[in-house]
């Protein structure tokens, strides 16, 4: 039977199914927490010098823009910080902005921003120094040593009292450092968020972004004021006005890397917003605190971080227009407000490449296809030679093949997508966000073969099903007789199998596309 040729590929179908989903599960997790001792709600917290892991937020780019109309000028006075920056606004209107911070309310944030080395070791010597004392004090209650009585019955007697008292001990013991060690977990939480840090999970810390937003917002209230006599001079909408902060982080603040730490304080790669846009430079995290510290001045707008990968970014409520990127949360959307304009390849080219890339493929699946079924089909028989009968205009073969190839190139066009999808967000994804190429290469591949392996396989069910219909003839046979109506009956139930197995097909490898973790979503206000 023809079928028989096609059932190898059934356990193949199954192995590269599995191997598929195990890829895609480790292209699409986040990753891992880190090595350390656990922090709040997991036991007793290590102290900060022993493994909690730092999360940091920054990329590299390119820097401020050599074009003509942005630039930058900071004057620094004993009471104030001069900034004048000029830039293009994405409606191509070059505007200009001047600002005086009071230098006082820049050095503030600087100084309550970052913890040190010696804040976190006085909160363990508190946390160790306690534990001692607890554990000293219960030796001193703790019954030990020998026992003498009078007869056994008052031994027996006196040692079951000492058990019991030495329990009440112990259980005392236990409840007092367990409650020193929620105390720890609370004090260290505690200074974490008085220094502009929380923890993003049981062992990783991570600067709070939404809390450092809030609390600089006043203090660069002057910039606020300056973008919004911009937006009534120039009759801006909210949209324009976005767009105009924005601008400004993305090209007139420079993107500049900034260390984990400022001698002995631990920022994280992070600078303050007021100290980031009064010296005029930043990295992803920080020029984003930027643009949220200024937008937060207007109530009607709705923000939100997010905190992706090596990134953090901006998102503001409003309808997305076409090709713009965006997430839902708690039913809005919120567009991607992103604080440098070099981390993502421009969705002109995105598409450009894309389109191409769905064309070639489409190219080649379709050439594949034509030969694969046209050999395959010729091996298959054993009964006639294939190539013989079209050349004498064996009709009934020809229906057959014809049919086969629509079937399989219609199954096997399901694949398409899945591939496009992955090359899309691999070209889109920030840096340090995005899958190693070698892993794209290989997802690609394995996922055309896997929805090779599918198709086949229907195709075997269509043939296998129509066998079960017709034990009482050979339509192997009958086709090379010539026989059409078996032919076109055969024809029939593969096509109308395929047309069936093709939304599952379709589903199941849309369920294999990797999802990146896109992270938090931090709500600003």
């Amino acid at each position: 039977m023809i079928s028989k040729r096609l059932s190898p590929w059934l356990g193949s179908a199954c192995a590269l199914y599995l191997a598929l989903a195990w890829l895609t599960f480790s292209m699409s997790r986040p990753p891992g927490p880190g090595s350390g001792l656990p922090g709040p709600g997991s036991g007793p917290p290590a102290p900060a010098d022993q493994g909690e892991r730092l999360e940091i937020y920054a990329q590299a780019s390119d820097g401020l823009s050599s074009e003509g109309e942005t630039w930058q000028s900071i004057r620094q006075t004993p009471t104030a910080y001069v900034v004048r920056y000029g830039f293009r606004n994405f409606n191509q209107d070059t505007l200009t902005i001047s600002v005086n911070l009071p230098a006082e309310s820049v050095e503030e944030s600087v100084a309550e921003f970052g913890f040190t080395d010696r804040e976190m070791r006085a909160l363990d010597d508190w946390y160790r120094r306690a534990q001692e004392g607890a554990i000293a004090r219960s030796k001193d209650l703790f019954i030990s040593g020998r026992v003498t009585a009078s007869d056994r019955a008052q031994l027996q007697a006196k040692l079951t009292q000492i058990k019991r008292r030495n329990a009440q001990v112990q259980a005392g013991l236990d409840q007092t450092l367990a409650d020193l060690s929620e105390e720890y977990r609370l004090r260290r939480t505690k200074l974490y968020a008085s220094k502009g840090f929380r923890y993003k999970d049981a062992r990783t810390i991570e600067v709070d972004y939404p809390s450092l937003v809030r609390r600089n917002a006043p203090r660069l209230g002057p910039a606020a004021m300056a973008f919004s006599q911009i937006a009534q001079a120039r009759d801006y909408g909210m949209e324009e006005l976005v767009g105009a902060v924005t601008a400004m982080a993305q090209t007139a603040i420079r993107y500049e890397s900034v260390g984990e730490k400022v001698g002995d304080r631990t920022i994280a790669a992070a600078l303050p917003p007021p100290k980031s846009f009064a010296i005029g430079q930043g990295n992803c995290g920080t020029k984003t605190g930027v643009i949220g510290s200024i937008l937060i001045h207007w109530p009607n707008l709705k923000l939100v971080g997010l905190a992706i990968p090596g990134h953090y970014l901006m998102a503001v409520h409003r309808i997305p227009a076409r090709g713009e990127y965006f997430v839902n949360y708690e039913g809005l959307p919120y567009v991607r407000s992103s604080p440098s304009r070099y981390e993502e390849t421009p969705m002109f080219v995105t598409r450009l490449i894309v389109s191409l890339t769905e064309f070639f493929l489409s190219i080649v699946l379709s050439i594949f296809m034509v030969f694969w079924s046209y050999k395959s089909f010729a091996k298959a028989q054993t009964k006639f030679d294939a190539e013989a009968e079209l050349l004498k205009g064996n009709a009934a073969v020809a229906i057959l093949l014809a049919s086969l190839m629509v079937a399989a190139s219609l199954i096997m066009k399901k694949a398409l997508y899945p591939v496009t999808s992955m090359i899309s967000m691999y070209l889109t994804a920030p840096a340090g966000g995005a899958v190693p190429l070698w892993k794209l290469i290989l997802y690609c591949l394995a996922h055309l073969v896997f929805a090779f392996a599918l198709t086949v396989g229907s195709l075997e069910l269509a043939l296998r099903t129509f066998e079960r219909l017709a034990e009482s003839y050979d339509e192997e046979a009958e086709v090379g007789r010539g026989n059409v109506a078996i032919a076109i009956v055969m024809a029939g139930v593969v096509l109308v199998t395929s047309s069936y197995l093709q939304e599952g097909v379709s589903s199941v490898t849309k369920s294999l596309i990797p999802r990146p973790a896109l992270g938090q979503i931090h709500m600003v206000r």
